[in-house]
């Protein structure tokens, strides 16, 4: 009895000679057997089904002859979509053309199967329906139920036929791994419009490949294979960071940098398309700069060697044009090539011409040769010499060694050397051959490397080259062949980060802005003879001071900004509290000043003494106070001005400031602050954290303590008993003590006229500086009356003495003295005006001292010794304490977020795989077979214990793993090994007296390397795939069923 299973109501052709409803009624008939259940289609469905089997037909023949001729994205959109669900699952498994479509197809059906989770609900009553079957009853939904079966049995197909039962279970997990994805991951995949892998090739080359290393951006390269291509979007960001991106070669570490997630919020509707050119714009890009030893190419200065056809000073001669003649001279011992040259003619002649008719025999010896043969062969004899001659000096031509860089002084041109090992190096200086005796050579050079020697050694003594850029513009050779000498081609690499958002200038090691790493290194030769691209150290400044700061986070940070805005609010109350208790106390301060004036009397201690300063003042050129230590100074000051401008009512201004005066001053500037920064919102500058306007608030510089302690001391010393009392008998003594000095003044100042009266001829220079100090009060004291007295009493025996000297006749006889000269009888006499102190002086002077004695013992009962206003522990206050913490806790934050390294790529240890990629690259474009990195003895010896720690794990665990897996995935060798102990240390030697010729342990353990063998499906694998900007980057989520990714989905562990 005939059933559904097997009727074919899609075969393969159209109607036959029945109608349409001829066999109609034949359906229908068959459904009404008893054997088959359910009712029969319409007639009208009936048709359509028809009519698709003959669009079926052209269908299946598209795909048939486009599989045949290779083009399977046309089979595919053409051939395979536009045949019936079932027979592309037959086509899939039993392909008729014998080319099996591309496993992607698994991943279309998922997708188009419009997978979601059932309710709880549904999934129960899908269970218990008989009339569902096995995939029905499964806990998703689809909204195309044929898509959703086929899609386990398309991935069953691609896995090996449908006959292979063992693998339906399996075939299930990968559609319900798929299923899952795309509900939980905003799934899909299979690509840009769900192409073979190839078909992208251009897009990824275009977008995710840096032309410039070889690296690609693994992220754009997924976005370009493996989205789906109908997402938009914030779908796109969803599946960017959807857990399973990861297996589809996205890089959690690289989409940061690639600004995905800001160009979807500019452009809410942006494709898969515009995302990948975006992202390409936006991708890593690492320029790297080699600074070179001198003598490498590119450097400053080195040397280039060509091979030219012509003379390097005469262009009409061709080089081999001697060899030429040579041939022609010498035919005996040049006449075995001769014919052998001949021969050779004669047998390209017969190829040509395919005949031997007109063809000279065979010849064995020069003699042989005739111009009859020669012609046959259609040349002559000098063709035959000149063809010789040119073969023979392109087997060993001229070098020309050429002086190249920007190191080089003057006209250099014509400045080489020309020749090679059989005939010598020429040496040309400025187009003129060079005496080589003059520069201490007696015979040319017969090695290439001698001749540059030499050529460098003579343009040294000529000045032409700049002696100043020895060295380079590397720096650290000399440190890295402390340990490691050897090698060849020393240069120093600079990795930066071209399209940085942030710029950083240079930093340690290298002035190059946006710097990630850096590579010092050269071409080294291994063990086993093999010449290396060799690493001797690997650094990052940049990410070393990320491990010591941090990175910057706009997030973060502006946390870490609202918690120093926090933190410099709770400063500023504290401040306040501060300041507003030091204007309290100034002002109980003054109070008691008022009460007790002569607290006013109290000095500041002020030590400037910048005399330019009271200069500019005087001359109105600044303005400002004056302050000074003590009265002493002030007077030295001011004797200092006088000397220069006379006597000046502005000089006697000057004066010293009072204990309260200061501190006002200090109190009203640290209220100045304080509002300063409160306007400055808390001390946050403008562009985030250049600076603290609290840190202007010097409340920390002992000044309330100060404050307090005045207050402390002036409070002590008023409530002293009979400190009134006191303070009125000091007052009075004063009083007494100033009408003695008024009356002994005037006195003096009476005395002193009457004796310039007397003695108008009298030298009064002593007398007068006595004079201004008493007349202006400078001092009060009794001796500087005794001392003016005294000196009026010199200067009348001084003038007294030269009146009688002046009228003495000095050879006369002494007893004709003429006794009656007035200032000789004066003398004679001692009948001296001025010779004593007056005695109402001397009472007074003496009355004074009394009184001032009274007064000093009063004064030290009512006076505060001035070490005791600084007798303090400053910011001993709680709030000080207080202040100082947070304000050392806020700097510290500050100088945290200011030194922190810019949020650039290869963080952590990623630097040195970026920069081992880059060797890789290097590498394989100069034919080089390995690369290498030093282990760590040699670098950990040129660096202190402390410096040291970190290189142990860096180069000998971290480095060797990076590479290993490197190799192990592109098909390298890696292994741990050593560099030839001879290319870098010299040949071996002896340590001491008898001891065997050999390398010493440090030597040997400084060689150690890691090394990758770039072996030849290495090489290939990358030249074609390109390396990955972050092939570790990332954390990969790996299930069972990805033990075999298809095509398409590429993933890297």
């Amino acid at each position: 009895m005939p059933t559904l299973d097997n009727i074919n109501l899609f075969a393969n052709g159209g109607p036959t000679g029945n109608s349409l409803e001829d066999e109609y009624r034949s359906l229908v008939a068959v459904f009404d057997t008893p054997a088959v259940m359910g009712s029969p289609p319409s007639f009208e469905e009936f048709v359509a089904m028809r009519q698709k089997s003959q669009a079926a037909d052209t269908a299946r023949q598209t795909m048939t002859q486009e599989l045949g001729a290779g083009n399977v994205k046309k089979a595919y959109e053409e051939g395979f979509t536009q045949l019936p669900i079932m027979e592309q699952l037959g086509t899939y498994v039993f392909p008729p053309t014998g080319i099996p479509i591309e496993s992607y197809e698994t991943a279309y059906f998922a997708d188009e199967a419009g997978f979601g989770l059932k309710s709880p609900k549904e999934f129960a009553l899908d269970v218990l329906n008989p009339t569902k079957n096995i995939f029905q009853k499964l806990p998703v939904k689809a909204e195309d139920p044929m898509s959703a079966v086929l899609a386990p049995l398309s991935a069953l197909g691609a896995a090996g036929g449908i006959g292979e039962l063992a693998n339906i279970p399996k075939a299930g997990l990968m559609a319900l791994r798929r299923m899952n994805q795309k509900t939980m991951d905003g799934g899909g995949g299979g690509g840009i419009g769900g192409l073979p892998p190839d078909a992208f090739e251009a897009d990824v080359n275009r977008f995710a490949l840096d032309p410039s290393s070889g690296i690609k951006s693994p992220t754009i390269e997924s976005l370009i294979r493996n989205a789906p291509k109908n997402l938009k979007g914030k779908q796109i960001t969803d599946w960017l960071n959807s857990k399973g991106a990861p297996s589809k070669g996205v890089k959690p570490k690289e989409l940061p940098f690639l600004k995905i997630d800001r160009f979807i919020e500019e452009n809410p509707n942006a494709t898969i398309s515009d995302v990948v050119q975006h992202a390409g714009d936006s991708k890593i890009t690492i320029d790297v700069t080699s600074y070179k030893d001198i003598g490498e190419p590119g450097s400053d200065f080195y040397f280039e060697t060509t091979t030219p056809e012509f003379d390097p000073l005469d262009s009409s001669y061709k080089n081999s044009r001697s060899m030429v003649d040579l041939v022609k001279d010498d035919t005996e011992s040049y006449g075995n090539d001769l014919v052998d040259l001949y021969n050779s003619y004669r047998t390209s002649k017969m190829i040509r011409t395919n005949s031997e008719e007109g063809i000279p025999p065979k010849i064995y010896d020069y003699d042989e040769i005739t111009d009859e043969g020669l012609a046959q062969l259609d040349i002559d004899r000098d063709t035959l010499f000149e063809d010789l001659g040119d073969g023979l000096y392109k087997y060993n031509p001229y070098i020309l060694t050429e002086p190249q860089g920007t190191g080089l002084v003057g006209d250099t041109s014509g400045t080489f050397t020309f020749g090679n090992d059989d005939v010598g190096y020429q040496t040309f200086i400025n187009g003129e051959r060079a005496d080589l005796a003059r520069y201490g050579y007696s015979d040319v050079a017969y090695s290439q490397a001698e001749a540059e020697i030499r050529l460098q050694n003579i343009m040294e003594q000529e000045e032409m080259i700049d002696m100043g850029m020895y060295g380079g513009e590397q720096r650290y050779k000399n440190y890295v062949d402390s340990t490691l000498p050897g090698g060849k081609n020393y240069e120093e690499k600079v990795y930066t980060y071209e399209n940085a958002d942030e710029s950083i200038d240079g930093l340690a090691h290298f002035d190059d802005d946006n710097q990630i790493a850096h590579m010092l290194g050269r071409d080294r030769v291994l063990e086993d003879g093999t010449v290396s691209k060799h690493a001797d150290e690997i650094q990052s400044d940049l990410h070393k001071r990320g491990l010591q700061y941090g990175y910057k986070n706009p997030v973060k940070d502006a946390n870490t900004v609202k918690q120093i805005e926090q933190s410099s609010r709770e400063s500023y109350r504290l401040h306040q509290k501060v300041i507003k208790t030091m204007r309290d106390e100034l002002e109980e301060i003054k109070a008691l000043s008022e009460k007790h004036p002569e607290l006013k009397k109290y000095q500041g201690e002020y030590d400037y003494l910048d005399k330019d300063l009271a200069i500019r003042q005087l001359g109105a050129e600044d303005f400002g106070t004056i302050e000074f230590k003590n009265d002493a100074d002030l007077q030295t000051f001011r004797e200092h001005l006088r000397t220069r401008y006379g006597d000046s009512a502005t000089i006697e201004d000057f004066g010293v400031p009072n204990k309260i005066q200061l501190l006002e001053e200090y109190v009203t500037k640290r209220e100045s602050e304080l509002d300063k920064f409160t306007k400055d919102k808390y001390g946050i500058s403008r562009d985030g954290f250049s600076y603290r306007a609290s840190s202007e608030i010097d409340v920390m510089n002992g000044t309330p303590e100060e404050v307090k302690t005045v207050l402390k001391e002036f409070r002590k010393l008023v409530n002293e008993p009979n400190y009134a009392k006191k303070i009125n008998k000091i007052d009075k003594l004063s009083s007494e003590s100033t009408a003695l000095i008024d009356n002994a003044t005037e006195t003096f100042l009476m005395d002193l006229a009457r004796f310039n009266q007397q003695y108008p001829d009298a030298n009064t220079t002593s007398i007068m500086t006595y004079a201004k100090i008493i007349s202006k009060g400078r001092e009060n004291t009794g001796r500087i009356f005794e001392s003016a007295y005294k000196a009026l009493r010199d200067a009348e025996l001084n003038v007294l003495s030269e009146r009688a000297n002046l009228d003495l006749d000095t050879l006369a006889d002494p007893r004709n003295i003429d006794v009656t000269n007035p200032a000789l009888a004066k003398l004679l006499d001692a009948d001296l005006s001025f010779r004593e102190t007056p005695v109402t002086v001397k009472k007074q002077i003496i009355n004074l001292e009394d009184k001032q004695k009274q007064l000093r013992s009063l004064r030290d009962e009512t006076t505060i010794d001035p070490e005791k206003f600084f007798d303090t522990m400053d910011n001993t206050s709680e709030d000080l304490m207080s202040i100082r913490n947070i304000d050392r806790d806020i700097s510290s934050e500050i100088t945290k977020i200011n030194n922190k390294a810019p949020d650039y790529p290869f963080k952590g240890d990623d630097y040195a795989e970026m920069v081992i990629k880059n060797m890789i690259m290097d590498a394989i474009s100069e034919g080089k077979a390995a690369v290498s990195v030093s282990a760590s003895p040699a670098v950990v010896a040129r660096y202190s214990q402390q410096e040291a720690e970190f290189f142990p794990r860096f180069y000998d665990k971290t480095i060797p793993n990076m590479m290993e897996k490197l190799a192990k995935k592109y098909g390298g060798d890696f292994e741990r090994g050593s560099l030839n102990l001879e290319d870098t240390f010299g040949e071996p030697r002896t340590f001491y007296a008898d001891s065997p010729i050999t390398y010493s342990d440090v030597e040997i353990d400084n060689a150690k390397a890691n090394i990758i063998r770039i072996t030849p499906e290495m090489r290939d694998k990358i030249l074609k795939e390109g390396l990955p900007s972050m092939y570790m980057g990332g954390k990969v989520s790996k299930s069972n069923s990805m033990d075999r990714p298809i095509d398409g989905n590429r993933r890297e562990m």
